[in-house]
């Protein structure tokens, strides 16, 4: 014998149907499905990045300081100030390149399993004008590093870095090892006698 339906309920779950496997559990997860929004990616800061104490700065051609500033975040950041000179640093090379570098030892050394090394930074200068806003990112050490010059898009406006830890394995970085990083200002990109500081933060491996 044929059970007999409603002609009411019929349009019922004609109408409410789609609406209902929309929000019906998935199939196998058992979890309604997340509309597509990835998972926040996973990070770890390196330890003692953000002390100015661990930065070393060869012949005193910059200063390393806590900045009164915080990165988009809301996290700590640190200045690096150089004030270039065409007639200072090394004899050799006057027109130089003031650098920051901080030493990476056990945890922190080791990059393998992370997809990428990310900081974020900001430059502003005694120029207002200038709009040439130039750092270099070093990671490793000569003659095996990464270099990777970045261009800030404005004063003081924030720009996050990030670098594929398979770009650091392709210039010859043992990952598992990493034994420093250094920040550089090529003092031919600014004019003589030019205040160039540079907030720095949020050093840290993600994946």
């Amino acid at each position: 014998m044929r059970t007999k339906i409603k002609r009411s309920t019929f349009i019922a779950f004609s109408l409410l149907g789609p609406l209902l496997l929309t929000m019906a559990p998935d199939s196998v997860s058992g979890q309604t499905p997340s509309s597509g929004v990835a998972k926040p990616a996973e990070s770890r800061l390196l330890d003692g990045a953000l002390d100015p104490s661990a930065w070393i700065v060869p012949d005193k051609e910059g200063e390393v300081q806590a900045s009164d500033k915080t990165t988009p975040d809301g996290g700590q950041a640190l200045l690096f100030r150089v004030p270039v000179d065409y007639s200072s640093g090394q004899a050799e090379y006057p027109v130089g390149w003031p650098r920051m570098g901080l030493a990476l030892k056990g945890e922190n050394a080791n990059w393998s399993g992370w997809s990428a090394f990310e900081l974020m930074v900001m430059a502003r200068t005694s120029r207002p004008d200038n709009a040439k806003l130039v750092v270099m990112l070093l990671i490793g050490n000569r003659p095996i590093q990464l270099t990777r010059k970045i261009v800030l898009p404005a004063q003081g406006e924030w720009m996050s870095v990030k670098v594929p830890i398979d770009e650091i394995k392709a210039a010859g970085v043992d990952v598992g090892s990493v034994p420093e990083i250094r920040v550089s200002v090529a003092e031919s990109d600014y004019a003589d006698k030019e205040v160039v500081n540079l907030t720095l933060g949020g050093f840290r491996l993600i994946r």
